[in-house]
């Protein structure tokens, strides 16, 4: 990749009389020393927040970003074989898991705080949470206070996503987390599908979930991304003797020319 990277550099155009950067290489990082824990892909690029790197370009031309949608819960639900309750077909996991919720507020700000619990609780391996992690200064506010009527509704959003990604009850400490488990299939999916592209002669570069290709290969992208997906999970599923489950991935298309578009996610294919 980082020979074919070198014909194809993901670049900043010059500007301001800054003359253009151009990034060509990545490093696979792993875990607690251990060859199946972690393993992402890390590029001057992923330190760039994506509003800029939506600015990049290849090969003079402007950039879009592939997303799967609700990324963590959804794909640790594909790889252990276990349905999410969000019907046959949906647009977004954690909106699905917000509709079940009896907390007042407008709708972003009900994803936002299933996003923050989902993402607490894949983090940390730990499903029977009944905190929010405490954030540094990086990350933002919390949505939660340590306020009794807060901490309850954090238990309500918990039970929530539980009742409709019950994979996440498989959640533990030593492994089956974020860093461990699901980082590492997350990288390996996404260097299947960079490999397949190259062998399509399209230039895609990653940051965690997500592929960046040029606006006008993200059809291939798309297909490639999608199909990955759907034949890694089934390995997995295999592997960890789970029922096979087999679903088109929801993604997110965003560029700066397009503004971002969702394509849904479904079952019973």
């Amino acid at each position: 990749m980082n020979a074919y990277w070198a014909e194809h550099p993901l670049t900043i155009p010059a500007s301001d009389g800054k003359l253009e950067q151009l990034f060509a290489s990545a490093t696979r990082i792993f875990h607690n020393g251990n060859m199946r824990s972690g393993g992402r892909w890390y590029g001057a690029w992923t330190n760039y927040p994506q509003r800029e790197r939506l600015a990049m370009q290849i090969d003079g031309e402007p950039v879009c970003e592939i997303d799967l949608n609700a990324s963590q819960p959804s794909l640790f639900s594909l790889l252990t074989g276990v349905r999410m309750n969000t019907g046959d077909t949906w647009s977004d996991a954690y909106a699905c898991v917000a509709d079940r919720l009896s907390i007042a507020g407008e709708a972003k700000l009900l994803r936002d705080k299933v996003k923050q619990v989902c993402v607490e609780m894949i983090g940390s391996g730990n499903a029977k949470r009944t905190s929010p992690a405490a954030k540094s200064s990086d990350d933002g506010d919390s949505l939660f206070s340590d306020t009794e009527a807060s901490l309850a509704e954090y238990k309500q959003v918990r039970g929530a996503c539980l009742d409709v990604m019950p994979a996440l009850k498989q959640l533990d400490s030593d492994y089956m987390n974020a860093s461990g488990f699901l980082s590492y299939h997350e990288a390996n999916i996404l260097t299947e599908t960079l490999l397949s592209l190259k062998e399509q002669n399209v230039p895609a570069y990653g940051v965690h979930d997500c592929v960046i290709v040029k606006v006008s290969d993200q059809e291939a992208a798309v297909r490639t991304y999608r199909l990955i997906i759907q034949e890694y999970a089934s390995r997995t599923q295999s592997e960890l003797k789970a029922e096979p489950v087999n679903s088109l991935v929801g993604l997110s298309i965003e560029s700066s020319l397009n503004g971002k578009v969702r394509l849904n996610s479904s079952y019973n294919l």
